[in-house]
């Protein structure tokens, strides 16, 4: 669809991720703009029509996008349905021009009033843009618990551009999910292998003798556990121990852990990452001391 917008005679279009030209476009803009490439999970067949891009073109260059993921959440037995708005970026020379607000209030009028919420995380820098469209700042909460020193069953990493380990961690997520999880992304492949083949291909793990995938960062004397898929039955200190090593450490979760587990809540302060929501009412996270799981976010 032509439009114009601020004077600029642009071409405005969504749902072409099998467009050739209009994707290479899209893929230069996120290189430049947030070094993504989404190429290879859209190659690998995990581009699927949960993300859809919004942008903006003039000729062959993308000026400037936002996205939308289509996000299904499992919260104490009932499923949130959410959007998130994601790759929220402009070419150098076509900033100042209004381009984000116009496709910002393109996705609001798609997609307002037809899910639970709709929710982003925000650079630092543009904290005063999205309450002009309504969004509210939310707080988030990261678990965190003193993990002593203990000996773990052994793990080995998983490759996840290798077929027969890619095959491992699907299997595990699609079969288990996180069982010590409050707020569990469901139907969540597609955007697990972004990050599987992307920004934390080193940091999957696979523990063989209680059949679980955790996606973990040890960082001198921290564990960042970032993401797990276990059976049941598994035991949340056997797994972290297995990661952890021998010696004692704190462990800093990238998901809300269920009350029962005893782990500290604190309130989630990272640079260029503020929550913002738009929903008509309460939501859960102004309810509850919750984050939305780390690798939920576009």
């Amino acid at each position: 669809m032509r439009c114009t917008v601020s004077g600029l005679s642009l071409e405005y279009c969504c749902a072409y991720r099998d467009c050739k030209p209009r994707r290479a476009a899209f893929n230069r803009l996120a290189e430049e703009t947030f070094a993504l490439q989404f190429e290879p999970w859209y190659r690998q067949g995990f581009w699927q029509d949960t993300y859809q891009p919004y942008t903006l073109f003039d000729g062959d260059f993308a000026a400037a996008n936002v996205s939308a993921s289509m996000m299904e959440f499992w919260h104490r037995g009932q499923a949130l349905h959410c959007v998130q708005l994601g790759t929220v970026m402009t070419a150098p020379a076509y900033r100042g021009r209004g381009l984000s607000r116009f496709l910002i209030e393109q996705v609001l009028a798609q997609w307002q009033g037809r899910c639970d919420f709709i929710y982003l995380y925000a650079n630092d820098s543009v904290l005063g843009f999205y309450p002009r469209f309504g969004f509210r700042t939310v707080l988030e909460y990261e678990d965190v618990c003193f993990l002593p020193g203990g000996q773990g069953p052994s793990v080995r990493r998983l490759k996840p551009d290798r077929e027969e380990d890619r095959a491992v961690l699907l299997r595990c997520l699609r079969q288990y999910g996180n069982p010590f999880s409050t707020l569990s992304l469901t139907r969540g492949e597609e955007l697990l292998m972004f990050y599987a083949i992307g920004p934390f291909c080193d940091h999957f793990w696979y523990i063989e003798s209680c059949d679980t995938v955790v996606v973990a960062v040890r960082e001198g004397g921290t564990l960042f556990c970032e993401e797990l898929f276990a059976p049941a039955g598994a035991v949340l200190e056997d797994i972290l121990h297995a990661l952890a090593g021998p010696e004692p450490c704190s462990v800093r979760f990238g998901f809300s852990l269920r009350e029962t587990l005893g782990a500290e809540k604190g309130l989630l302060q990272e640079e260029d990452t503020t929550l913002f929501i738009l929903a008509p009412e309460e939501t859960i996270f102004e309810r509850e001391r919750l984050r939305f799981p780390l690798l939920s976010h576009t």
